[in-house]
């Protein structure tokens, strides 16, 4: 029993144990993978994600948005006035 106990203590206070529960906890309940460095380098592999420096991003924003589960709307950025989309006021 004190083996036991002095196992989870150790997995529980070290920066491994806590890490090993952290990606346990979050393929258990968040459906990330075990291996997330695999997982990356798989999606870059086959052209979801790019290397920026140290980081992976993803090539579309619209892929990015839709599995952060932002909603997307299409039409025109919140920061352009109704009148400067008037058709009477465009040229041609």
């Amino acid at each position: 029993m004190a083996g036991s106990a002095g196992l989870a203590a150790v997995l529980s206070f070290s920066a491994w144990g806590q890490f090993c529960l952290a990606r346990l906890v979050s393929a258990g309940f968040r459906g990330m993978p075990l291996r997330m460095m695999s997982a990356l380098d798989e999606a870059h592999a086959r052209g979801v994600l790019r290397r920026a420096g140290g980081v992976y991003q993803f090539r579309h924003n619209l892929l990015q948005d839709h599995l952060a589960g932002r909603s997307w709307r299409p039409g025109p950025p919140a920061s352009l006035d109704e009148h400067h989309l008037d058709p009477r006021r465009l040229d041609g």
